[in-house]
């Protein structure tokens, strides 16, 4: 009976189950191409995003699991939002993707791409524009409150607002510990847009040439982007 059970309990291991649930993903963030990009990719750090080309990174258990814990708060919200908000809402679209084929004076006549997806597109009764949303799990919404959006979030929802000609969008940061929610309006900002566009052609530049771009380091550091930064050495020995 003793041996049947164990035989039992390797069976239902859950951590093990947890952890290839996490692994299967939905797999949109393994999926690189050279001269594409993520909105995310082109946001935040150039080197960031350089040192993270050349050097993929290897994610853990624990990290695929924090994935699989965003994922799951976002269809949360997205497969009950409409009963709830009833006849406020006309309609929701989903997971919808946006590319974007960056002007080619620009780019020497080099195709370069911007594909992101977008967590929702509410589609409210009474207004004739749609509003963007994209939903961010955090550890803790306090610091979202104090803080205001990220500046990476805020580009984000901006490339967005641009493809669908919306006016306004919302970052929604959704506390993983208690699901307590912490919002902030964005609007268009072609500033913010040009800025993305720039920020792709330097990074594609730089992984042609494999030279690491340079950086705004006190910028970088001022808004959070090298705490946590697994690429710290590597960008000092490229020097700042």
């Amino acid at each position: 009976m003793t041996d049947k059970l164990t035989e039992f309990e390797k069976t239902l291991d859950f951590q093990e189950i947890i952890n290839g649930i996490a692994k299967k993903g939905d797999g949109s963030f393994h999926k690189k191409m050279e001269h594409k990009y993520s909105p995310t990719e082109l946001s935040g750090c150039v080197r960031n995003s350089f040192f993270s080309r050349l050097y993929p990174e290897e994610y853990d258990d624990r990290t695929l699991r924090v994935f699989l814990l965003g994922n799951v708060l976002h269809e949360l919200v997205q497969d009950n939002v409409k009963e709830v908000l009833g006849d406020k809402l006309d309609h929701i679209e989903n997971e919808k993707a946006f590319h974007y084929l960056l002007p080619m004076d620009k780019t020497n006549g080099k195709r370069i791409l911007i594909s992101g997806r977008l967590d929702s597109i509410f589609f409210l009764k009474g207004y004739d524009k749609p509003i963007i949303v994209d939903y961010k799990t955090t550890a803790n919404s306090y610091y979202n409150k104090i803080n205001g959006p990220k500046k990476e979030h805020i580009d984000q929802v901006n490339y967005y607002l641009a493809n669908t000609l919306a006016d306004h969008g919302m970052v929604v940061y959704i506390d993983k510990r208690n699901l307590e929610v912490v919002q902030h309006t964005v609007s268009f900002s072609q500033e913010i847009f040009d800025e993305m566009v720039n920020f792709a052609i330097q990074l594609d530049g730089a992984l042609d040439t494999k030279i690491t771009p340079p950086v705004d380091y006190p910028l970088m550091e001022d808004r959070g982007n090298c705490k946590y930064c697994r690429h710290k050495v590597k960008c000092k020995e490229a020097g700042r």
